[in-house]
């Protein structure tokens, strides 16, 4: 219905973009990571002689587990696939895959919710090996869409350069602390309730306490819609270090070592103080806010004043941007124009920012539009650690919101990985182990998709 009213609401072009199921499940089984995960599966779960023989192939084990997060239940995904023309078009893809296996032979059975549960049960090492293969082939579809790949400066890079990340807190499927009994209606027995063995409160950053499991994410995306890349995801505790920052720092070590490297880092405040310096470290632009000291004596902190055309400049950070106190004392932010860096003997980095000086302003008017370069990381001589409390891009400004935009995406894969839950907006497996394949089986297929839409684009700009 047409109100007459001009809309405000910007939409981004390209948003609905996507493939059907099938083709999703095409994508899985042309994929590295899925020959490299059946093999893995085998080796931890071989086929016995002793017993009853085995009736599903590991391929269509492990497809299964895809379609469940696809079809959104194990019921509905049994049920597509015991459709004869549904799994006969899975099973001959299939088969070209792994011509070798015998089970995936024509009148093969398809394979049921019960054959997963060896998948299931399997072992943390297990799991740490199936989330190394998927980094191993989401790494290699970003190399091949050209993310890290900086067309941008340090101050400015591109889209396709910055990577992002957050935290996720998936609720148990119980919510029953461990160790709770209960009366069983049916016998009286005092029996233990069914519980997450790894469960515990989480506090999002919204304030909302969780009882669940957390894990974080780091991905990449090219700038253009459904072309997002996650390049790991991991559990997190919060206890003992174990944290969204490390993490973090974890993934983007990990990166460089498989020659994957970004220009900046877009996260929550999450990461703070010492870790925002080690991203300075790792040589990238930390796109991070400062937490927030509104009120507090840190709100606004003295910086080291320069000489400009002979007049001393009296520079502060107030809520992380670079600024010069006016005459009355109010903060006035400079405009940042370049960034770079140099390397000291021991190795450790310094990074410096140009601003220029705002003409106009309550200052001595020989400052005006004379430039100004300022140390946005280490320690102060008056003891400040710049990284806590400085950015070269000020926070909330408007180069700060172009170069954040992908941040929202974080917000997004969250809000999917949610979306694909149990009723309740809860896990669909018992422990952190379990809720891991589900986490990586959901992320994987959206990087297949992803890595499709990005082929597809660019062919078709190819052909033009």
């Amino acid at each position: 219905m047409t109100t007459g009213m001009i809309e405000t609401r910007r939409r981004r072009r390209g948003r609905e973009r996507g493939v059907d199921i099938m083709t999703s499940l095409e994508l899985v089984i042309d994929s590295q990571f899925f020959a490299d995960g059946v093999e893995l599966l085998h080796n931890y779960d071989p086929t016995s002689d002793i017993g009853r023989p085995r009736q599903h192939s590991h391929a269509a084990r492990l497809l299964f587990y895809f379609s469940i997060h696809l079809f959104g239940s194990q019921r509905k995904a049994e049920r597509m696939l015991q459709n004869p023309g549904t799994w006969n078009q899975i099973r001959a893809r299939l088969r070209r895959r792994f011509p070798d296996e015998p089970l995936l032979a024509p009148g093969a059975l398809p394979p049921t919710r019960h054959s997963i549960r060896g998948i299931k049960t399997a072992g943390p090492e297990f799991v740490r090996e199936l989330h190394h293969v998927m980094q191993v082939d989401a790494i290699t579809k970003a190399v091949d869409m050209g993310l890290g790949l900086n067309s941008g400066t340090w101050l400015k890079p591109s889209t396709n350069s910055i990577l992002f990340g957050d935290g996720v807190v998936m609720r148990a499927m119980s919510s029953h602390p461990r160790g709770t009994v209960a009366i069983h209606p049916d016998t009286g027995e005092v029996v233990t309730r069914r519980s997450d063995p790894n469960a515990r409160n989480h506090t999002t950053g919204g304030g909302e306490r969780v009882y669940g499991n957390k894990f974080t994410h780091i991905s990449g995306w090219t700038g253009t819609p459904n072309e997002q890349i996650t390049l790991g995801i991991t559990p997190t505790t919060d206890v003992a270090g174990d944290t969204e920052a490390h993490h973090a720092l974890n993934f983007i070590d990990s990166l460089s070592e498989n020659g994957l490297t970004f220009a900046g880092v877009n996260w929550d405040k999450a990461i703070r103080g010492a870790d925002v310096e080690a991203i300075w470290q790792r040589g990238l632009h930390p796109l991070i806010g400062i937490y927030d000291k509104t009120g507090k004596t840190t709100e606004t902190i003295p910086l080291p004043a320069p000489k400009v055309n002979g007049v001393h400049v009296d520079l502060v950070c107030h809520r992380g941007a670079v600024s010069i106190a006016d005459h009355t004392g109010t903060p006035i932010p400079l405009t940042p124009i370049k960034l770079k860096s140099q390397t000291a003997k021991n190795g450790n980095v310094r990074w410096y920012a140009t601003f220029t000086i705002p003409a106009g302003i309550d200052c001595d008017t020989r400052l005006w539009e004379q430039r100004v370069e300022v140390r946005v990381n280490g320690v102060t001589p008056g003891g400040i650690k710049l990284a806590e409390h400085v950015r070269a891009v000020a926070p909330g400004s408007d180069m700060y919101r172009e170069l954040t935009g992908n941040r929202q995406l974080a917000e997004t894969l969250n809000s999917n990985l949610k979306r694909n839950a149990l009723p309740g907006v809860r896990a669909r497996s018992y422990g952190i182990a379990r809720q891991w394949i589900d986490q990586i089986i959901e992320v994987h297929t959206r990087n297949c998709v992803a890595h499709a839409l990005w082929r597809q684009r660019t062919q078709m700009a190819r052909a033009a």
